[in-house]
């Protein structure tokens, strides 16, 4: 077994992911007609086999499949103590930590900014710093792996891959440590924490559910993957207003709270009324 949460999934709770699915997805499959019963008498052929169709979905039934999905898939990884395993995750907090310094840092001691990050001598800087952030995270997880380290590097990855595409003019003579600070100070972190909260609660989410279709053959679950993604965004961004409401943007340990509060209640949540 892996060190990550989605390796504690079995293969029954991997199977029990697939037949949700497929269930789900059935309900808004149109389906082909078989042709009419042999009149008597005349010898009876089998009916073809009826072919399943291709969803296509309105935006209303892709909202309502994707967060039956998703409130199915973190049901069945709830058997392994989901909620409370992420409401105590120390990486969570220490990624979220270590670019609230960073930004800081950037923002309101520039002069120390480079030095203290040793960028002046990073042939990358960009790299350099997503080295670091990923010593910050395995220092702090200490000697038990955290089930969550994939998928909060990642989103702190993306949060410092997100700096380098912000739109912001160039200065002469200027090395990329410099543009990297510039970059830093030019944003909210109110975006750092959206980037953030959003690329993890995805990337978990989609983690879970590609348990039940590591080949990527399944169509059910590949058909689901764009809607469920779609119900992952909606509840970080739930996530991320409650945290702007509750003046908690810097607070680490509220944000884990929140989220873990979020995904709660996509999971307790009743699902969305869907077509028969």
């Amino acid at each position: 077994m892996g060190t990550q949460f989605n390796s504690r999934l079995t293969r029954s709770d991997s199977a029990n992911i697939l037949e949700g699915i497929v269930a789900v997805t059935a309900k808004f499959r149109p389906r082909a007609r078989g042709t009419p019963a042999a009149k008597r008498g005349r010898e009876a052929t089998p009916p073809p086999a009826r072919v399943e169709r291709a969803l296509v979905l309105s935006a209303p039934q892709e909202r309502a499949l994707g967060d039956t999905a998703a409130a199915h898939v973190l049901t069945v990884a709830e058997k392994h103590h989901f909620s409370s395993e992420l409401e105590t995750s120390q990486a969570f907090v220490a990624a979220l930590n270590w670019l609230k310094r960073l930004h800081a840092v950037a923002k309101f001691d520039p002069k120390q900014f480079i030095p203290l990050y040793r960028l002046d001598k990073a042939p990358n800087p960009t790299k350099e710093l997503s080295d670091q952030l990923r010593d910050e995270i395995k220092k702090e997880e200490g000697a038990i792996p955290d089930p969550f380290r994939e998928s909060v590097s990642i989103a702190g990855r993306a949060v410092l891959a997100h700096l380098m595409i912000k739109q912001l003019a160039s200065q002469a003579g200027e090395s990329a440590a410099q543009q990297i600070q510039r970059r830093l100070q030019a944003t909210d972190f109110r975006d750092v924490v959206n980037t953030y909260v959003e690329q993890f609660v995805t990337n978990t989410i989609l983690k879970l559910l590609h348990r039940a279709d590591p080949a990527r053959g399944e169509a059910a679950i590949q058909e689901a993957l764009q809607p469920v993604e779609k119900a992952a965004a909606r509840a970080a961004k739930r996530a991320v207003a409650r945290i702007r409401k509750e003046g908690k943007l810097t607070d680490s340990n509220e944000i884990r709270k929140i989220v873990t509060d979020e995904l709660r209640s996509v999971r307790e949540t009743n699902p969305v009324p869907m077509p028969g």
